[in-house]
């Protein structure tokens, strides 16, 4: 069993993630009797013109991982979408759980940028880009 879980949201197959140091997406099918490091979630367009379709990682930390339930997550994109939007996607693969309360005060990152303080709707989100949800820490 992998030390991490990865949901695809998006029309990807379901993959199965390895290791913290090795994160990486491995495609397949998951086995019979799928457990919680397997989930496919469909809500991607398929870009028409091309059938190809990108992919935002985003990685939760602390008790954002304990809120969504995984380590991290591939949505599927065809285009740069807000980080308003991504937040929404990914908020939607994760009804009735408390992922919203916790991200609401999460630092954000953009690949290396912070950006929890700029308006999510003006921060834009590439395929190929990652994105990481830290709640705020304790301790020193």
């Amino acid at each position: 069993m992998a030390c991490g879980a990865l949901i695809i949201i998006g029309s990807l197959p379901a993959v199965r993630v390895r290791p913290k140091h090795d994160i990486g997406l491995r495609p397949g099918r998951p086995p019979s009797g799928q457990g919680p490091e397997y989930r496919s979630v469909s809500h991607a367009r398929i870009d028409s013109a091309t059938g190809e379709t990108g992919v935002v990682t985003v990685r939760y930390w602390a008790s954002a991982r304990a809120a969504a339930g995984v380590d991290a997550e591939a949505v599927a994109v065809e285009e740069p979408i807000t980080l308003r939007e991504l937040r929404a996607r990914v908020l939607a693969a994760h009804p009735d759980t408390r992922l919203a309360d916790v991200l609401a005060v999460c630092s954000v990152l953009v690949g290396d940028r912070p950006v929890a303080t700029e308006d999510p709707g003006g921060v834009w989100v590439s395929p190929g880009d990652s994105v990481e949800f830290l709640p705020p820490f304790a301790g020193g």
